[in-house]
């Protein structure tokens, strides 16, 4: 896992916002801080059914299940692609 430097892509208003994020190649899905979200101004959409999450030693996310996500663009370097993103809380963070 590293940090990376990518640009996000509101998909409903094309507003950018640059954050640092963490890539980790071990993660099973692609989540976003549910402060980030709310930061962004990001449209979320709901599931039919809520994701139980759990963490990687099996103990339960200290956020509650999954139940919405967001659509973006990410951009890293030249390379940028469409991405549903979990909605979830990924502990503490700075968004500023």
């Amino acid at each position: 896992q590293m940090d990376i430097l990518l640009i996000l892509e509101n998909w409903v208003t094309t507003v950018k916002q640059s954050v640092q994020a963490l890539l980790d190649t071990g993660c099973t899905g692609s989540c976003i801080h549910r402060d980030l979200v709310h930061q962004a101004g990001l449209t979320q959409k709901p599931y039919k059914r809520a994701i139980p999450v759990n963490n990687v030693d099996g103990t339960p996310n200290t956020g509650e299940n999954i139940t919405h996500y967001v659509e973006v663009f990410i951009t890293i370097r030249n390379h940028w692609e469409k991405m549903h993103l979990l909605v979830t809380d990924l502990g503490k963070a700075d968004y500023s």
